[in-house]
């Protein structure tokens, strides 16, 4: 006790005195303890932690309303009605991923046999609706995305914090929370009842998914997780209710640091029975740091498409052409167009010989003036310009920035 006495009088402040630029004995020895009863990386001081990484979603008004993307290394939802393009913005989170992070190694199993490549995706397909042909459509590399096919709710919840403890696997979803049906719902009968069960996998599964977390990144293992749910119908609502409701109880709310709802229409044109493109519509209902909470989006669905866009790319080149000249970078009128920075006039903004068709064309001048955008919003919000892995939509580039913030 006289020692512990002893080590407070040293470090209590008389009126007037200076604070001491020392850290307290107690202090250190505390993080000394809990080095060493709980292993390295148990503690840290918050100026040491780095800033959010992205991984994008290859949507500019989604990339441009998170300041980059979803967050790398942690937990998102996407939810909605049936059909509103939910596990089309998944497939295309999985292959920006796969694109920020190139093949590194290939897997070989203990037969020699070649498994594949890595960093891997993993997918639960518990709906058993997965398409190879839309995913390699999108941009998926499918010899890295591991597609998995559990039978119950409590095997998908094994299987995917199986993979999000293994080094070679950085993305992980399951599509989708709502049909996460209880092991033992298979063997009781139809009029048996069980209330919560789906509450419980979903519980279970978000409380062993932090804990991973944990134990990978003192290894600096980043996973990201995502979570497709589905809106079902809520019993006996008044009308005064949303009669709406996601599966999964409370804990599927808290769990993500973002949660995205989709809405998605098809457009026709005229005398036409076949779609053109899907019209989506986004809401951010849970991110503190965005810059908008709503936008719109087309998915190109049309093989003749004007401007030769492939079926299932995301056609925002106005969108970005509109923001561009908002901010000055495109300039003109009439048949008369310019962009900083590229030496050549354009007739129209839109149609042919047009800043748009030069911007589907060229897309590494598409993904630069994405960039500059985003990194223009950043500073404004006094944020560094880039993420610290200097990874914003794609590499950047010094110029980049300097373009961006240039008056």
């Amino acid at each position: 006790m006289a020692k512990k006495k002893e080590a407070k009088r040293k470090v209590t402040l008389k009126r007037g005195e200076e604070q001491p630029t020392t850290v307290s004995t107690e202090l250190s020895n505390l993080r000394s303890e809990i080095t060493k009863d709980r292993g390295e990386g148990k503690w840290h001081r918050a100026n040491t932690l780095p800033h959010t990484r992205y991984i994008p979603t290859g949507i500019f008004l989604l990339d441009y309303a998170l300041l980059g993307g979803f967050a790398d290394g942690r937990a998102g939802v996407i939810y909605g009605i049936e059909g509103s393009s939910k596990t089309t913005l998944l497939l295309l989170l999985i292959s920006q991923f796969q694109k920020k992070n190139p093949e590194q190694g290939r897997i070989v199993d203990a037969q020699g046999e070649d498994q594949g490549g890595w960093p891997m995706a993993a997918l639960a397909d518990v709906e058993q609706m997965y398409d190879s042909a839309w995913a390699e459509q999108l941009g998926v590399d499918l010899d890295r995305l591991d597609v998995l096919e559990p039978t119950h709710g409590e095997e998908a919840t094994d299987m995917i914090i199986g993979y999000m403890g293994t080094i070679e696997c950085g993305f992980v979803a399951i599509d989708s929370v709502a049909s996460l049906t209880p092991s033992g719902m298979k063997e009781r009968s139809a009029e048996d009842y069980g209330v919560g069960e789906r509450a419980r996998i979903v519980g279970e599964f978000c409380s062993r998914a932090l804990s991973s977390w944990s134990d990978e990144r003192r290894r600096d293992h980043s996973v990201t997780v995502m979570l497709i749910n589905q809106f079902r119908d809520k019993m006996n609502a008044s009308k005064y209710e949303n009669p709406h409701k996601l599966p999964g109880g409370w804990q599927a709310n808290y769990f993500p640091k973002i949660k995205l709802q989709m809405r998605q229409k098809k457009f026709y044109p005229a005398n036409s029975k076949i779609a053109s493109y899907n019209d989506c519509t986004f809401r951010l209902t849970k991110e503190k740091g965005a810059t908008l909470m709503s936008g719109e989006f087309k998915v190109n669905l049309d093989p003749q498409h004007a401007f030769g866009l492939p079926v299932g790319a995301v056609d925002d080149y106005k969108t970005v052409a509109t923001y561009a000249k908002k901010l000055g970078w495109i300039t003109g009128g009439g048949k008369t167009w310019r962009i900083r920075d590229v030496d050549r006039i354009f007739g129209s903004l839109e149609a042919k010989n047009s800043i748009v068709a030069f911007l589907v064309d060229n897309p590494d001048e598409f993904i630069k003036l994405k960039q500059k955008i985003i990194i223009k919003k950043r500073v404004e919000l006094n944020m560094p310009p880039l993420p610290p892995d200097g990874y914003l939509l794609a590499p950047c580039d010094h110029e980049t920035i300097e373009q961006a913030l240039a008056e």
